[in-house]
């Protein structure tokens, strides 16, 4: 795995979704030099934490399961993924003011916490549907 400051690291990360654990871990190991790092999302349903630290061992690593349940439930879900190597993890933060909390206080050393707002949509009508919201309207 590259020295670079994670900070300001502006290499690509590779999404190694649709694709099988074998495919992933090749392109993995052919990649790792140059990025800086894989994420995983379905392929973490796959393959488990034993390829959440297979890939550790060949960079960083983006698990983005959007967690979002009780406090308790989501602490002890960033617990596991961290200790399987995880450097980033997603949750929705439609988890509100404790579970939010709960997740960083779960963190002992690296991995990020990153919070999305809402999913990406295929439309503003989706978008609406999930949020709440009126969107733009031309009139």
């Amino acid at each position: 795995m590259p020295d670079s400051d994670p900070e300001h690291d502006e290499r690509i990360i590779v999404a190694l979704d649709g694709m099988d654990e074998p495919t992933a871990l090749a392109l993995a190991r052919e990649l790792a030099d140059m990025v800086w790092g894989f994420k995983v999302n379905d392929l973490l349903l796959r393959g488990g934490l034993e390829l959440v630290a297979r890939l550790s061992r060949l960079g960083r690593v983006f698990c983005d399961p959007k967690l979002h349940d009780i406090p308790n439930t989501v602490a002890s879900e960033v617990d596991v993924l961290e200790r399987a190597g995880a450097d980033l993890i997603t949750l929705h933060a439609a988890g509100g003011g404790a579970m939010l909390p709960a997740a960083r206080e779960a963190c002992r050393g690296l991995p990020r916490l990153l919070a999305g707002t809402v999913l990406t949509s295929p439309s503003e009508a989706a978008a609406r549907g999930s949020s709440g919201g009126g969107g733009s309207r031309e009139g």
